[in-house]
């Protein structure tokens, strides 16, 4: 039996405009929890940041049943 199961992939974007990571990751409905987010852009998520700053963010969905905390 084949999954029909794609990676999720970290990309890297640029911020369209100033904002926090929490309201980045709001405004593009972005898998895994916030903290994770945070961690991997080394980042307070509540902390201004500025436009065009480079943020890595994780694309892709989780299968249904997948535990989100493996992101």
């Amino acid at each position: 039996m084949l999954l029909n199961i794609q990676p999720l992939r970290i990309t890297l974007t640029d911020l369209p405009q100033s904002m926090s990571l929490a309201a980045f990751a709001k405004q593009r409905s972005l898998p895994g929890s916030l903290q994770k987010l945070a961690m991997m852009n080394q980042v307070d998520p509540q902390e201004p940041l500025p436009q065009g700053k480079i943020i890595k963010r994780v694309d892709g969905q989780l299968p249904s049943g997948a535990r989100s905390e493996v992101i």
